[in-house]
Parts: structure tokens; C-alpha cells; sequence
């Protein structure tokens, strides 16, 4: 029981890390993190053989996954017909398992978050699929298992197609696990198959989406509307410049007076004397004596 719950805690652990991994950087690696370790510790406790629904945290309960618990010569013999695949006989993990858990993923509404493809959009939602060493119940490794394919290739089905436009040609693409994509054989408008099991799978259409340009009527709206900003700003720059000059020459002109004022300070002081009845300047003394006309004469 304590290694039990040992094993659940650091499961817990990453999926609580991979969780804000994924949910922060919409990281498709991260997100399988998630999925696997909060999946695992689930499969010790339904029948093998039967497919079961996982229920996901409500950040991505729109997602849906499933998984199923299998013996590896019944998958080696017979395949496995479940959820949107279909695995033909002489499929093998690797390394060799006695029992294997198959893990099944649907996007859903979160595909385009975590896969793109530029120049195309989706028709159908992102699924995948992973494997699983399931020999002790008690203890799922995380490591996937590779699945080598011997016989025939395995199939996708894509219920849940969007309408598609007339002449446009949809194609099957694979997401390979460092997120490069490549196209696949496509069957049927819903069916595509791979002869590698590993990645993650859609069916997109090329993006003919017209770019943007404006009507003519926007057009003119657009230039009336710029006019009247030009307009408008023209005046208020016009206004600015006459407040600015209005300001420079009254900063001269007291310039002026202060330099005047300093000038007349360094004169001599008059005294001033009422004469009637008005006020007059008067000198008190002066530098020079008159000289009379009468010391010339002598």
C-alpha cells in the first residue's frame, strides 16, 4: 500500500506540473504528459477488454480520452477495433509487453490551440493514440510503447467532419511528435491510414479565405474621415505656433524693459520739485559753473 501510494503521489506530481506546462504555452508535448499520467493510475481498476471514458480536469474537460487494456497476443492476433481506430492483426509493441493499455485522445475544440498547419484549416478534431506497458496493474509504466506495424496499415476514422465547400480537396496530415506535419494517405473523405503508429492525426483543406480590402465605400468614408483629422490638426498646429510666438515676444520684450531699467539705475538721481502743480525733475547741484560774460569783458 505505501509503494502504491508513493507511485500515485509522484504521478500526481508531474501531471500537476505538465498541467500548467500545457495549460499556460498550449505545449502538445505537455499536454500528453497530462493525459498519460492522469490516466494510468485509472486502468488497474476496469476490465481489460473494455473500452472505457477518462474524465479529465474541467480545464480540459472538453477533451475526450479513453482507454483500454489488452493482451498483447490478442492484439498481436486479432488487433484492436476501438473508439476512431482501427488496428489490424500483426501490430507489435516494442519493447515486448505482456499486456499493453491503449490510450485515445480527441481534441476536440482544443485542436487548432495545440496543432497549426499554415495555409490550412481543420475539418476534423486532432486525435492520437499511445500504448502503454500494462503487464502490472500496479504499477503502468509512462514510457510509450512503439508499435511496429507487420501487416496491413492502421486506419483512422473521422466521424465528425465539418461541411466542406466545393472544390476544395481535404487531405489527411500527420503531426509527428517534434510537431512537423506531413500528409498521409487519405481513403475516403473520412478515412485516412498510416503505416506509422505514432503522431497525431486530422484532416485539413486548404485556406482560400480572400484577403481582406476594403469596399469603395469604406474607402471614401476612410479619406473623409482622415481629412477632417488632417483639418482639424492644421488648425490646432497653427494655433500651437501663434500661442508660442505670442509667448517668445512678450519673454523679449521684458527682456527689454529689465535691460533698461538696469541701465537707467546706473545714472544719477534726480531730485524732483513741484513747480505749479506739476512735478518736476531738478539737479540740486551742478558739475559745471556758468561762466558770465561780464569776466570776459575784464
Amino acid at each position: 500500500m505505501g509503494s502504491n501510494g508513493s507511485w500515485y503521489a509522484v504521478i500526481l506530481n508531474l501531471s500537476f506540473s505538465s498541467f500548467v506546462l500545457a495549460f499556460n504555452g498550449y505545449d502538445p508535448n505537455s499536454l500528453d504528459a497530462i493525459i498519460c499520467n492522469y490516466t494510468l493510475p485509472w486502468i488497474s481498476k476496469h476490465k481489460a477488454g473494455v473500452l472505457y471514458r477518462i474524465s479529465l480536469p474541467s480545464n480540459f474537460s472538453d477533451m475526450e480520452v479513453s482507454v483500454v487494456r489488452l493482451r498483447s497476443s490478442t492484439f498481436w492476433a486479432r488487433g484492436a477495433n476501438f473508439s476512431f481506430l482501427d488496428i489490424p492483426p500483426r501490430v507489435m509493441p516494442l519493447p515486448h509487453a505482456k499486456r499493453l493499455a491503449m490510450v485515445y485522445e480527441n481534441l476536440r475544440n482544443w485542436s487548432s490551440s495545440y496543432y497549426q498547419l499554415p495555409g490550412y484549416i481543420f475539418l476534423a478534431p486532432v486525435v492520437s493514440f499511445m500504448a502503454f506497458d500494462a503487464s502490472n496493474p500496479t504499477r503502468i509504466t509512462s514510457p510509450k510503447l512503439t508499435l511496429t506495424i507487420h501487416g496491413e496499415p492502421i486506419s483512422i476514422r473521422f466521424p465528425q467532419l465539418r461541411v466542406l465547400e466545393t472544390n476544395t480537396t481535404a487531405k489527411c496530415v500527420r503531426f509527428q511528435p517534434g510537431g512537423r506535419a506531413e500528409f498521409i494517405k487519405m481513403v475516403t473523405p473520412n478515412l485516412c491510414t498510416t503505416t506509422i503508429a505514432e503522431g497525431h492525426f486530422s484532416i485539413v483543406v486548404p485556406n482560400r479565405t480572400p484577403p481582406w480590402s476594403p469596399s469603395p465605400n469604406s474607402t471614401n468614408a476612410g479619406l473623409w474621415e482622415w481629412s477632417v483629422i488632417g483639418f482639424v490638426a492644421v488648425i490646432f498646429a497653427f494655433v500651437f505656433i501663434a500661442l508660442i510666438v505670442m509667448v517668445i515676444f512678450k519673454v523679449f520684450v521684458l527682456k527689454k524693459i529689465t535691460e533698461m531699467e538696469k541701465e537707467s539705475d546706473k545714472g544719477m538721481a534726480l531730485s524732483t520739485r513741484w513747480i505749479g502743480m506739476s512735478k518736476m525733475p531738478f539737479a540740486s547741484t551742478t558739475r559745471t559753473h556758468a561762466a558770465l560774460d561780464i569776466d570776459y569783458a575784464n
